[in-house]
């Protein structure tokens, strides 16, 4: 009984754990969003560089306007 409920309760981490990345790939880009127009490019393409890391390594989906931003 305990391996049937592991087995359908494990999807549901898996799902979560990808939610939680992809809401802090926004965080990231709301935090750029307020660095650019406070001036902090340094810090803005930090913030950016994080939400690139977190597509190539946990391959989170982000926003088309991203390369706008990136470039």
């Amino acid at each position: 009984m305990r391996i049937t409920i592991l087995c359908l309760t494990l999807p549901a981490f898996v799902w979560a754990a990808q939610l939680s990345l992809e809401i802090q790939a926004g965080r990231y880009l709301l935090r750029a969003d307020r660095q650019i127009k406070g001036r902090d490019f340094t810090g803005a393409k930090e913030s950016l560089d994080r939400v690139r890391e977190l597509q190539t390594q946990h391959d989170v989906e982000i926003p088309e306007e991203f390369s706008l931003k990136y470039a």
